[in-house]
């Protein structure tokens, strides 16, 4: 994972990154399960995270599925 920025403001946090590797496995995807192919990816994708003191209380990921 490549991080590309982390804003903060009070108890929220959003992370900005990249996920990147090379698909050696199946990837179990909510949908159907694909096929290790060999190729590099690079997903990007964001996430929402508040907090209460140390502890997340809410997460949300965003990603493009496609």
């Amino acid at each position: 994972m490549r991080v590309v920025a982390i804003l903060e403001d009070g108890d929220t946090a959003i992370l900005q990154a990249v996920f990147e590797g090379t698909h050696t496995a199946v990837l179990n995807a909510p949908d159907q399960p694909i096929p290790a192919t060999g190729k590099r990816v690079s997903i990007p994708f964001v996430t929402l995270n508040t907090f209460s003191g140390e502890k997340i209380t809410n997460f949300a990921l965003y990603f493009d599925r496609l």
